[in-house]
C-alpha cells in the first residue's frame, strides 16, 4: 500500500511559530511530524510515499534526505499555488492507479494508530474507503462527523450545525472507486468530497491519541503530553 501525506500547507494560524519552518517539520515530542508519520509508515511496511509541498519546499525535501530512512521511495509534488486537499489527491492518481487500496494522511495531525485494524475494515466492509474518527475535546473549530451505529448521517465541516460527537482525524484509506465521485470543482477533501460519498465510507474509531497541531494551543498541549508521557507513534 502507498501513501499520500498531505503537507504543503502554510500552517497560517499558527503565526510566528511557522515563519521559518514548515508545518510538517515542527518538532512533536521528540520527532518532526514527517518523521512520525514515516515511523507509522515504516512498522507497516508503507515504502512508497508521495509528499505534496508548497510552503517553504526545499526545506521539507532536505529534511527528509537528512532524517529519513534511506528504505522509502519518496516523491515530491511541488504546488506552486495550492491545490486543496482534494485536488492534490485527485492531481496524484497515478501516483496509486495500480493500488486497491492507499493510505492519505495529514501531516499536521499526531496520533498513534493500529493501521492494521484499519485496513482489516476496509477489507471486510469494502466500499469507497474508512476513515479514521476520534472524539475531540472540542469540537468548536473542527468539522464534525455523526455517526449512527456503523453508518456515517453527516460530514460537517467547521460548523455548528453537526450533532456529531467525532472528527475527522485526517487519516483515511481510499479506494480507486472513490475517484469517480470526484469533480473538479472540490478542492478540500473534508469539506467537498468526503461528504459526497459518506454513504459508501466505513467508520474507523481511533481510540488511542490524537491531536491535531494546527493552532499554537493545540500545538503546545500535544508536545506537553507526548513528552511527559514520554510517547512515541508506536
Amino acid at each position: 500500500m502507498k501513501a499520500i501525506v498531505l503537507a504543503a500547507g502554510v500552517g497560517s494560524r499558527l503565526g510566528k511559530i511557522t515563519q521559518q519552518i514548515p508545518k510538517c517539520l515542527l518538532t512533536v515530542g521528540y520527532k518532526s511530524m514527517l518523521e512520525h508519520w514515516f515511523s507509522i509508515f515504516n512498522r507497516y511496511g508503507i515504502n512508497e510515499i508521495l509528499i505534496n509541498t508548497h510552503y517553504l519546499p526545499d526545506k521539507v525535501i532536505s529534511h527528509c534526505s537528512k532524517n529519513i530512512s534511506a528504505g522509502f521511495k519518496i516523491t515530491f509534488s511541488y504546488e506552486k499555488e495550492l491545490l486543496g486537499s482534494a485536488k492534490t489527491i485527485a492531481v496524484n492518481r497515478d501516483f496509486v492507479k495500480d493500488e486497491r487500496y492507499f493510505l492519505i494522511v495529514y501531516a499536521d495531525t499526531w496520533m498513534q494508530i493500529d493501521l492494521r485494524k484499519m485496513l482489516k475494515v476496509q477489507k471486510i466492509h469494502k466500499g469507497l474507503g474508512t476513515i479514521g474518527l476520534y472524539r475531540p475535546t472540542d469540537l468548536r473549530d473542527q468539522g464534525s462527523v455523526e455517526i449512527k451505529g456503523r453508518k456515517i448521517v453527516s460530514i460537517v465541516e467547521k460548523s455548528n450545525k453537526s450533532q456529531g460527537k467525532h472528527a475527522f482525524a485526517g487519516i483515511m484509506i481510499g479506494s480507486q472507486t472513490m475517484f469517480r465521485f470526484y469533480n473538479e470543482s472540490m478542492t478540500d477533501l473534508a469539506r467537498d468530497w468526503l461528504p459526497v460519498i459518506k454513504d459508501g465510507l466505513n467508520p474507523f474509531f481511533i481510540d488511542d491519541l490524537v491531536y491535531d497541531i494546527g493552532t499554537p494551543e493545540r500545538y503546545k498541549l500535544a508536545n506537553e503530553k507526548i513528552r511527559n508521557l514520554g510517547l512515541q507513534a508506536l
